[in-house]
């Protein structure tokens, strides 16, 4: 049993006990809140403590590791119990449970969680700015550490925010602030699997607006601020207001990355803002840039209208899958587009991966071959936000088939991607690296 299993374990437990009703506590129990972020009293010499009566007998430190379930059996266990979303939880819960979730891929339960994480967090996040305009005001800056304010394994949000506020109350706005923000250091890593999740879920309203409060708390997070700005391309690239948003945000990771490959990213991304507002929109810009395209290669019809940054998936190709009659002939072209398309992978010709895969998605939307190919391509093309999302379906609808995409790649000689593909996949999906033999290959 690992120690992220063990910690999850806690978590679970934590949560569990959060969600249930208040006369199942023994009598002269203290209330579940009272206790979060407290270390327990020390056991006495040799470890040996009387239990209350009934409670159950407690495992020794060699076998208690075995007792702990494992990932999957703790995910059963949180779905099955009721109540658990709406029950008040602290913030270090709520948030556990939503990376949890995340990790596996199930983005709409983890949004539910991370939302009432950063909800809980949202008093101090609010505390935090108003000392740190009434610093500016006075002209003092932030310090750098605070006395009393450093994070350690038993500090909380609420012991955190308790600090920051005696130090308000001190007549000292700055060290308030400062120590304000490092209780809300973690939560810089809610909002952004938040917005992701809500994200891949298709909201990108609320996407958006995680990605604001963030950078509206910490507007030095570059990696915040590609996001917002690649999200306001994909999801707004008609909007010319969105997409003035979206090159400002590009605009300011260029300068505060500017010899880094984040602000190297940005710098293309800028590029293409700019063509999509001198067209009128991205649509506009998309459909000049597959037009010149064609004029330039007049000879290439049998691929989808796409251009060099997008992949396009016209209603006129829609309406043409529902026309078309799926023989042999056509099953077995698209097992060549396919091929090709992990021949491409290997050499590093994602483009070419990309258009392959556009052309079977289309007929074929559940092929997890194909969807495995086209996400990897996009995440080696670096086409944000799409590429996230794309990966996010692929692992979520079979991690299998991306693991065994890497076989393939290994087997073509393309060792390096192969790794990198399955690094992270096990970053995206946990669970399946330590139920398959994922981990094994990593080494």
């Amino acid at each position: 049993m690992t120690k992220q299993a063990v910690v999850l374990g806690c978590v679970a437990a934590l949560a569990l006990s959060a969600a249930a009703q208040a006369e199942e506590l023994p009598p002269g129990h203290p209330p579940l809140d009272q206790l979060a972020g407290k270390k327990a009293p020390p056991l006495p010499a040799g470890g040996q403590t009387s239990l209350p009566s009934g409670h159950p007998a407690v495992g020794t430190a060699a076998t208690a590791p075995e007792a702990q379930p494992s990932e999957q059996e703790l995910l059963k266990q949180l779905d099955a119990a009721k109540g658990l979303k709406e029950s008040e939880k602290p913030y270090e819960v709520s948030g556990a449970l939503g990376k949890l979730y995340y990790g596996r891929a199930r983005y709409k339960d983890a949004a539910d969680f991370l939302d009432q994480a950063v909800r809980a967090a949202e008093p101090t996040r609010t505390f935090y700015l108003e000392q740190r305009r009434k610093a500016l005001a006075a002209k003092k800056p932030l310090p750098n550490s605070v006395a009393g304010c450093e994070r350690t394994e038993s500090a909380t949000l609420s012991s955190l925010t308790a600090a920051a506020r005696e130090k308000a109350k001190a007549g000292d706005p700055a060290a308030g602030a400062s120590c304000a923000l490092v209780a809300l250091g973690p939560v810089r890593e809610s909002y952004a699997m938040l917005a992701n999740a809500r994200y891949l879920g298709g909201d990108a309203a609320a996407a958006l607006a995680a990605r604001d409060r963030q950078l509206e708390t910490f507007d030095g997070d570059t990696e915040a601020r590609f996001a917002r700005a690649a999200m306001l391309l994909d999801a707004h690239g008609d909007d010319v207001k969105a997409l003035a948003r979206a090159k400002a945000d590009f605009s300011t990771v260029v300068k505060l990355d500017a010899a880094g490959a984040r602000g190297t990213r940005a710098q293309a991304f800028l590029d293409r803002v700019d063509r999509a507002l001198a067209a009128g929109g991205l649509t506009a810009l998309v459909g000049k840039e597959a037009e010149a395209s064609r004029a330039a290669a007049p000879a290439a019809t049998a691929a989808p209208a796409a251009a060099r940054d997008e992949v396009v998936i016209t209603p006129q190709m829609m309406e043409a899958v529902k026309n078309t009659e799926r023989t042999p002939e056509l099953e077995a072209g698209f097992l060549k587009l396919l091929d090709e398309a992990e021949e491409h992978l290997a050499r590093g010709r994602y483009q070419e991966a990309l258009s392959n895969c556009a052309r079977v998605v289309p007929f074929e939307p559940d092929n997890a071959r194909a969807k495995s190919s086209m996400a990897w391509a996009l995440v080696q093309l670096d086409r944000q936000p799409m590429g996230d999302r794309v990966w996010g379906l692929a692992v979520g609808a079979d991690p299998s088939a991306l693991e065994r995409l890497g076989d393939v790649l290994k087997t073509k000689g393309d060792s390096v991607g192969a790794k990198r593909l399955w690094a992270k996949l096990a970053q995206s999906a946990p669970s399946y690296a330590s139920s398959s033999k994922l981990g094994e290959k990593l080494k």
